[in-house]
Order: C-alpha cells, then sequence, then structure tokens
C-alpha cells in the first residue's frame, strides 16, 4: 500500500513538473515582454479584435445615448462634445473598426434588448456601404457577455490559444499610446480622440478615398435600422462624414452624392434625422488620413454637426 502510495504521489509530482514547464515558459515570456494581465487579449467572441475589446469594455455599461458605428464613429465623435450638447452623462460609444450597417443594425437590437437607449448616433460615409465581411459573432451569446457572465468562462469557451499568444503584443500597442492608428485607449465613454502630437501618419491611409460602388444589401440595413428605429421610439441621428480637404478633388462626386440623396431617403422615410458634413470645406490639418479626424478636428466636426441639428429643429 505503502508503494502505491509513493507512486501515485510520483506521478501527480511528475503531473505538476510538466505543467510548470509550460506556465514558466509563458512567464518568462510575459516579462520580457513587459505584459501584464491589463494588456492580456480580451476573450475572442468574434472574428474582430477591436470589436472583442469594445465588448469586454462595454459588460454591464449601460447609457441613454449611444453611438455606434465603425471607425468613422469610434475616432470622429467627440465624446465631450455629445455630452455637452445633451447635458447629459449617460453616454457610452459602442463603436469599433470595420463595422457595416448589418453589424450595426445587429448590434443595436442586442443593446436595445438589455437597455433601451432613447438617442442613437451614428458617423458614416460611404466607405460604411461597401462590401465588407461580417463579423461572426452569436448575438444571443453577447447578450449574456454583456449582462454580467463571468469572465473566465468566455477565455475558457473561446480558448484559442494561438489568438491569445498572437495578439498578447498587439494588445499593448493598442493600449500604449492615441498617436497610432490602432489605438484602443478609450476615454470614460468609450471614444477614442486621436492624439495629433507626434501621429506618424501612413502615405496610404492619408491618400485613401474608397469610390466604388456601395452594396445594395447595406442600404437594406440601413432601412431595417431606420424602421427599428421608428418602431421603438429611438431618435436616430445619422451624421454624412466628410474626406479632407487635399482629397476633395480625387472623390467621385457623382457617386457621392448618390449615396446621399439615397441614404436621407430612407431615413427621411422613418422621420429620422440626417446631418450632411460634406456641405463645407474640413482642412487636412484636422485629420490623421483621408477621412479620420485628429481629437481637435473630432471636437469641431462632432459641434458642426450638433450646430446643424440645432438649426434643423428651429426650423
Amino acid at each position: 500500500m505503502r508503494k502505491f502510495l509513493y507512486t501515485i504521489l510520483r506521478f501527480i509530482g511528475f503531473g505538476i513538473l510538466v505543467a510548470l514547464i509550460p506556465a514558466s515558459l509563458i512567464g518568462l515570456y510575459f516579462h520580457k515582454k513587459h505584459i501584464t494581465l491589463k494588456n492580456f487579449p480580451p476573450p475572442m467572441i468574434s472574428d474582430s479584435y477591436s470589436f472583442n475589446d469594445k465588448m469586454l469594455f462595454a459588460r454591464n455599461k449601460k447609457a441613454n445615448i449611444l453611438c455606434l458605428g465603425s471607425s468613422m464613429s469610434f475616432n470622429n465623435i467627440s465624446s465631450e462634445e455629445v455630452v455637452h450638447y445633451f447635458q447629459s452623462d449617460s453616454y457610452l460609444n459602442l463603436s469599433s473598426w470595420g463595422m457595416n450597417l448589418k453589424d450595426i443594425f445587429y448590434l443595436l437590437k442586442t443593446y436595445a434588448s438589455i437597455n433601451k437607449p432613447e438617442i442613437f448616433i451614428i458617423n458614416s460615409s460611404l466607405q460604411d456601404f461597401i462590401e465588407k465581411r461580417d463579423k461572426r459573432v452569436d448575438y444571443t451569446d453577447l447578450k449574456k457577455y454583456l449582462t454580467g457572465a463571468q469572465l473566465s468562462e468566455y477565455y475558457l469557451k473561446y480558448g484559442n490559444l494561438v489568438y491569445y499568444l498572437k495578439n498578447l503584443t498587439y494588445s499593448k500597442l493598442t493600449k500604449s499610446s492615441r498617436s497610432i492608428y490602432e489605438s484602443l485607449v478609450y476615454d470614460k465613454y468609450g471614444g477614442v480622440p486621436l492624439d495629433p502630437a507626434r501621429f506618424v501618419k501612413n502615405n496610404r491611409r492619408w491618400n485613401y478615398i474608397p469610390n466604388a460602388a456601395p452594396e445594395q444589401v447595406e442600404y437594406n440595413y440601413l432601412d431595417s435600422l431606420s424602421g427599428y428605429c421608428k418602431t421603438h421610439n429611438i431618435k436616430l441621428l445619422f451624421f454624412e462624414a466628410p474626406v479632407r480637404e487635399g482629397m476633395l478633388q480625387k472623390q467621385n462626386k457623382e457617386l457621392l452624392l448618390a449615396h446621399i440623396a439615397k441614404v436621407q431617403g430612407i431615413l427621411r422615410k422613418d422621420g429620422n434625422t440626417f446631418v450632411n458634413a460634406t456641405e463645407r470645406i474640413w482642412p487636412d490639418s484636422l485629420f490623421v488620413d483621408g477621412a479620420h479626424f485628429a481629437a481637435p478636428g473630432a471636437a469641431l466636426y462632432t459641434h458642426y454637426c450638433f450646430e446643424k441639428l440645432a438649426l434643423t429643429k428651429s426650423m
């Protein structure tokens, strides 16, 4: 019996030793790369890193004013201006990179089933209507995730080791600065105001203007989104974003005007609000690329949209 117990203890000790080797290697890697638990990647609830990170930020947060969209809403809407205009601190920016209208529609419905917002803001452009791959998200599961399910449960459920190891250093990068395109350094409301100080502009992004034809399916989802807001008594504010002044000549004017007319028609049919910010020129100095503002530009832009909104109300 004593020999049997000794064998069992040796077997357990060997198992612990085997487990300690990879744990020690991972710990050594964390130490070498200066990675802490706060830099650990978010649970892989979708195939979009930005979406995953924003959903982790949004867990158990509720607000009466919601901003939701792609990076056009993520970076270009100033949280301070929103809070100031509505005189309310109940605001949440739920946007993430590359969201198309289908993503926005399903995420709004998911969030509204938890906490129905009174006001819903989208800042968008032609780029959001050009074909993009939908995010792979289980929205039924996402609702549980956003409302208090144990975080450890989701790390185990979506336990893709390659994803977590691959994004260890990337996670640290996204949280390091607001002077990079990849910044996920949120303000208290979930927006990311890009800091123009020491910002290194990428030439491809600086000179990029989407001129491809938009997809009809995205207009169909905008129609569904507009109708949903009307049915559920949510005030929808749609801001049409501009490009920087230096890119105006490269912009396909006919394509843009047709797009604006189509969006405007869909929204007005349901009594929702459309603000067209392409009606004025926006200096290059306000931007970090062809269409994304730095923080000072985002503040001026958001203020301008609300001024136009107030003017529309008074007419």
